[in-house]
């Protein structure tokens, strides 16, 4: 046991520089192939263009998705406001409760539907 792992250390030690000699150089042979070659450099600008038009569009629609997450909150929150007075809305109880009928929805009103939602396209 004790010599495989001696013979695996020799053998790394012996790779280990080769390997990353070769890393380096084709690292150093491509960065200077990419930098040097004006077609590469055209796509690579083409490309950034395209991108940068990408998250321009994304962007505007996040926007947009943001106008009409507000103009749904405000719209919910106008719903939920009450649309008759406090006062108003207690004389209506009252004379429902003294209704001939005997009130027969027990002085409750019936739940408001309201307005048709309303988008802002």
């Amino acid at each position: 046991m004790e010599n495989v792992l001696t013979l695996a250390g020799v053998m790394l030690a012996v790779t280990a520089p080769g390997w990353l000699g070769f890393a380096l150089y084709e690292f150093a042979r491509r960065t200077r192939a990419g930098a040097s070659n004006p077609a590469t450099l055209g796509r690579m600008e083409e490309r950034l263009a395209r991108i940068e038009a990408a998250v321009e569009t994304v962007a505007l629609e996040v926007e947009r998705l943001g106008e009409a997450q507000r103009f749904n909150a405000r719209l919910l929150a106008e719903q939920r406001a009450p649309l008759v007075p406090a006062a108003a809305r207690g004389a209506r109880m009252d004379r429902r409760a003294g209704d001939p009928a005997g009130g027969a929805t027990g002085g409750a009103t019936a739940p408001s539907t309201g307005p048709s939602m309303t988008t802002p396209h």
